[in-house]
């Protein structure tokens, strides 16, 4: 199985098809026009997905996840998912932001980045809140 790497914004984007105008930061909007390819995208950056069809199934771990269509999903630095086509969905659409961690250095989010959760997958909707302590 194909395994991808996104460690940088640069990466991320000759991937997905787009210039990179940031090094740290891109948002597109993505209609692939060939068919998703069975992978294990490896996270070294933030990203958020609005999925506007259910182009693909996603695992993380062991158990899979079959978003609906208009569902934001995310992914942290250490992620790895896997990515699988669906019968019958050909090309996957969604926008997508991205951004690499540096984003945040010496700025006040950056400081206190390791209270939050980022995103948790077993959820369909993003939720950001701090973590006990």
């Amino acid at each position: 199985m194909k395994e991808l790497f996104f460690n940088t914004i640069q990466e991320f984007n000759d991937y997905i098809g787009v210039k990179t105008l940031h090094p740290l930061v891109s948002i597109a909007r993505v209609e692939n026009t060939s068919p998703i390819q069975e992978a294990v995208h490896h996270y070294g950056l933030y990203a958020l997905f609005l999925k506007e069809n259910k182009g693909c199934k996603l695992s993380y771990g062991r158990t899979e996840y079959d978003f609906d269509e208009m569902t934001v999903t995310s992914f942290a630095p250490g992620q790895s998912i896997k990515v699988e086509p669906i019968p019958g969905v050909p090309l996957a659409k969604y926008t997508v932001l991205a951004f690499h961690p540096e984003l945040f250095n010496r700025t006040q989010l950056g400081k206190n980045i390791s209270r939050y959760e980022f995103s948790t997958i077993q959820a369909t909707k993003l939720y950001i809140y701090p973590l006990p302590r």
